[in-house]
């Protein structure tokens, strides 16, 4: 998923593209850690995450998305 978005990102300022303010925040695939990261992102005004490739994961963060009014890029190809 990391790559999927540093390629779209790239992509999009070579097509002259909005220029989009990257954070990469890597729980290191501990389920706690999840929530941590993703809190940190959006006290810092961050809105849209993108990742969490398993359910539990994503249902880590859910809460702290939606008290936060942002949005949830959760491109798993099973869901």
């Amino acid at each position: 998923m990391l790559n999927g978005v540093l390629l779209a990102t790239t992509e999009a300022r070579t097509a002259g593209g909005p220029v989009l303010r990257l954070e990469i925040a890597d729980p290191g695939g501990k389920l706690p850690h999840y929530a941590q990261r993703c809190a940190e992102l959006l006290n810092s005004g961050i809105r849209h995450i993108i990742g969490c490739y398993t359910s539990s994961s994503r249902k880590e963060i859910i809460p702290l998305v939606e008290k936060y009014d942002a949005l949830l890029w959760y491109p798993s190809h099973y869901e």
